[in-house]
């Protein structure tokens, strides 16, 4: 099942990279369409009708290649024969040329791809996909660089099955080499997050603009800030999780759900509060601009930092239980304790 998955993500993906670069080529024989002509569908078709004969036949081969490519790739990965059809070095340097190279293609516009702009929106946005006066279709979380963090993943597994000293070992080296890669790159200023950070009034604010690194989608810098101290997490705490962070380990056996479920009771609270604090609740389900998602915020609303982190630890409690019980008190082999806390 995972390889069928794995083997329609990549295929996908390979089937994108194709087609990507065919409509490069096709913008050398025209200049693709804006996104306020994408928008219009009278000025969509006029530009259609005044392709040349060359985009056409440039535009079929694209995506009939895309196709080839995609499906070879998708049929080679999920109906390899044996365990080691795939090995997980290469899918583990697949994720990490991901991870590093993604930052290259910032300056690509979604435009240039022409009808395909929502395409590349999902895969490297984030942007709108849909435009329209009454419901907008905007991507928050585009796929790359995650399949790449999804993939070296996959290929760490495997280190939890050496001997203890080699395994923390090897967490340890790349824990520190990641943190290490973070502070030359971002020192350097040159590559690897899409806003440079400059020096402020204080050393403070100098140093808070040197981390500020960009999450969606999350840059290289902010890959190796975090995934680098996580990785010396694990190697600290490998097999022998201290007791005060054992109740941890009942969210890590079920991540997704506590995600999911977490939002909802948050909303829920939210609703509450807006209840009780101004007698309605219209506001809670209310999002008519971007800046206004995921609701509008009423007249006064907020709450002091200290609060909001209040409020955080008591969703968090609330939530031990539920999980508690989904997981049904499953055990955790040691070797993945201090992977279910970080």
């Amino acid at each position: 099942m995972l390889r069928r998955i794995l083997g329609a993500v990549l295929g996908l993906v390979a089937a994108f990279i194709t087609i990507s670069l065919s409509q490069l080529a096709m913008a050398l024989v025209i200049k693709p369409p804006t996104f306020e002509m994408m928008s219009d569908p009278a000025a969509m078709r006029a530009f259609v009708e005044s392709m040349p004969a060359s985009a056409y036949v440039i535009l079929a081969l694209g995506y009939a290649l895309g196709s080839l490519v995609g499906g070879f790739v998708a049929g080679k990965v999920s109906r390899g024969s044996g365990p080691g059809f795939l090995p997980a070095m290469a899918v583990g340097t697949a994720g990490v040329v991901t991870i590093v190279a993604h930052n290259l293609f910032d300056g690509v516009r979604a435009s240039t791809f022409g009808v395909f702009a929502p395409l590349w929106t999902v895969l490297h946005g984030p942007g709108v996909i849909v435009p329209g006066p009454r419901v907008v279709v905007f991507a928050a979380y585009p796929l790359i660089p995650w399949i790449g963090v999804a993939a070296a993943g996959y290929a760490l597994a495997g280190i939890f099955s050496w001997p203890a000293p080699r395994r923390v070992a090897a967490l340890w080296r790349l824990g520190l080499g990641c943190a290490g890669a973070f502070v030359l790159l971002r020192g350097l200023n040159i590559y690897g997050d899409p806003v440079p950070w400059a020096e402020q009034l204080s050393a403070t604010r100098t140093a808070l603009s040197f981390l500020n690194t960009t999450k969606y989608p999350p840059s290289l810098l902010f890959l190796l800030m975090t995934l680098g101290p996580a990785l010396c997490l694990l190697a600290a705490l490998d097999g022998r999780t201290p007791a005060i962070l054992r109740p941890l380990l009942t969210f890590g056996r079920v991540p997704l759900f506590y995600y999911l479920v977490h939002l909802t009771l948050i909303h829920l609270l939210a609703v509450a509060v807006c209840y009780l604090q101004y007698g309605g609740v219209h506001w809670m389900f209310e999002s008519p601009r971007l800046d206004q998602f995921p609701f509008t915020r009423p007249p006064g609303w907020g709450f002091s930092l200290p609060m909001v982190y209040l409020i955080w630890a008591g969703v968090v409690v609330a939530m031990y239980p539920l999980c508690a019980r989904v997981s049904g008190g499953a055990r955790v082999p040691p070797l993945a304790a201090g992977a279910a806390v970080a």
